[in-house]
């Protein structure tokens, strides 16, 4: 019963989170080997080596998941909250499309910083 509720009120929230996150799988599957124009993380840094790209592709894959997730796991808690507590679906419907909307900036910023760690180590 819940998980009907939840999918008829905020269903192409759900499907945008699990698409992400299949995004994420294929990226980690299929993680481009060398530098190209189509597919793979592709920034002036991560381009500058075939380490930085391997490297950077490894992060941003990763991320791209693990984010996805976590923005479906708050989805989710966040409509149970408002069930229990009388939130106001509208409003935490518009938290959480802004939540899965910054998925992807949050696996950039990740990835350039563990980019930038990983030159300075090198």
């Amino acid at each position: 019963m819940f998980f009907k509720e939840l999918y008829n009120e905020i269903g192409e929230l759900l499907i945008f989170n699990v698409i992400l996150a299949c995004f994420g799988i294929i990226y980690v599957l299929f993680c481009p080997k060398k530098p190209n124009i189509i597919f793979g993380y592709r920034t002036e840094k991560a381009m500058s080596s075939i380490e930085n790209w391997k490297e950077a592709n490894r992060y941003a894959s990763r991320s791209l998941f693990l984010f996805s997730v976590i923005s479906l796991g708050v989805t989710i808690l966040l409509y149970g909250m408002s069930k229990i507590i009388g939130l106001n679906i509208e409003r935490v419907e518009i938290v959480a499309w802004i939540i899965a909307f910054t998925v992807p900036i949050f696996s950039i910023i990740y990835t350039e910083i563990k980019l930038n760690k990983h030159n300075n180590d090198n």
